[in-house]
């Protein structure tokens, strides 16, 4: 990414493409997956942990998993060559195509909307064939009452099928709470969860979500050296950088994330 405006938008990236990694027909399936998730991540998207078991296999994934599993997932198995064997479900799944997740995301960001839609010849406006989840997630005080709002809590939406009343696998979003959140002036202020799917629900006071996030008054986020550090350790982890310049000076390499 090379080129800023005055708004702090960007206008220009530069993806480089090794073309080690596609020396035959049957290796540019993988490169294509690749492609499209260094493509979301010059976009703004994260890691998403959307049906993480089609990693792991616990439990075993079933063909609504794949449906749901979105690119943008943060690492692939090393036994992941081609990545079809793991993400395509039997040839039925397109491991490179967006799922709702990403794309939940990616209109978040660039939202198609009425004034702009004649810009964007085939597009709808995504925000008509969904929904909004929105609400706020807080630490809980000794008395079980809303504390401090919570920054950086995995949050997950599922569609609820009316007829099974089963949380659906393949209609799923996910979010990051406070991922808008700038600094600590008004450190009673809830943090906002902003999802594009999903029946709209309003989070209740004191949820149940796990604490292993929570950060002390006395050191707030801002004692991280930025918000992005304290995004990635809490939320959609980053363990390891993807984006090696030598990745793929091995052949049997460039099929990894």
């Amino acid at each position: 990414m090379d080129n800023f405006d005055v708004s702090a938008q960007f206008q220009h990236a530069l993806i480089i493409l090794n073309g080690n990694c596609a020396q035959t027909p049957s290796q540019l399936p993988d490169l294509q997956y690749h492609l499209v998730r260094v493509i979301g991540r010059v976009l703004g998207l994260d890691w998403s942990q959307a049906n993480l078991n089609v990693i792991t296999r616990n439990p075993p994934p079933i063909a609504a998993d794949y449906l749901g599993f979105p690119v943008m997932h943060q690492t692939d198995p090393i036994s992941c060559i081609p990545v079809s064997i793991c993400y395509s479900n039997h040839g039925a799944v397109s491991p490179a195509q967006p799922k709702l997740d990403d794309q939940a995301a990616l209109s978040r960001l660039y939202p198609v909307t009425a004034q702009n839609l004649a810009t964007f010849p085939g597009k709808q406006i995504f925000a008509q064939a969904t929904a909004r989840v929105y609400g706020s997630v807080f630490f809980t005080d000794a008395g079980g009452l809303a504390g401090q709002p919570m920054q950086g809590a995995n949050v997950v939406a599922r569609w609820i099928d009316p007829a099974t009343k089963l949380p659906s696998r393949s209609i799923v979003a996910t979010s990051i709470s406070g991922f808008l959140f700038r600094g600590n002036d008004t450190p009673t202020r809830a943090v906002k969860v902003s999802i594009a799917s999903g029946p709209t629900i309003k989070l209740s006071k004191g949820s149940s979500i796990s604490q292993d996030c929570r950060f002390p008054t006395e050191q707030p986020a801002r004692s991280i050296k930025s918000p992005l550090k304290q995004l990635i350790r809490c939320g959609r982890q980053m363990l390891g950088r993807t984006d090696q310049p030598d990745r793929c000076n091995h052949p049997a390499r460039c099929s990894r994330s």
